[in-house]
């Protein structure tokens, strides 16, 4: 089901990602983020960066997917950890993540 989620979230309709958001598939993919399969990891990572994409597309006001992804029990350490997860894909778009929701800033690699 969480590929699925993925694949609408990236190639869907902006009214088929917030279907789906109103069906809770934010919380699912949040409660993936403690899979030890990193192919999973980036593909949840990868669908809620899309419903976070068609939500500030939307951006009346505030971005509602942010919050729904805020709303998740323990999404901040779950993403957090995602960053020394030694996976350069995983750490870049969880990074790309905590920009998104909590307005961090990569540290500088230097």
């Amino acid at each position: 089901a969480a590929w699925a989620i993925c694949n609408v979230s990236g190639a869907g309709t902006k009214e088929n990602v917030r279907y789906l958001a109103d069906q809770g598939c934010i919380k699912g993919l949040c409660e993936l983020l403690a899979s030890p399969d990193p192919k999973l990891l980036l593909m949840c990572l990868q669908g809620l960066e899309n419903f976070l994409k068609v939500g500030k597309d939307d951006q009346s006001e505030d971005n509602v997917f942010v919050a729904k992804v805020m709303e998740c029990d323990g999404v901040y350490e779950k993403i957090h950890n995602l960053l020394a997860s030694g996976n350069k894909d995983i750490t870049n778009v969880a990074w790309r993540l905590c920009e998104r929701i909590w307005n961090e800033n990569e540290p500088d690699s230097d």
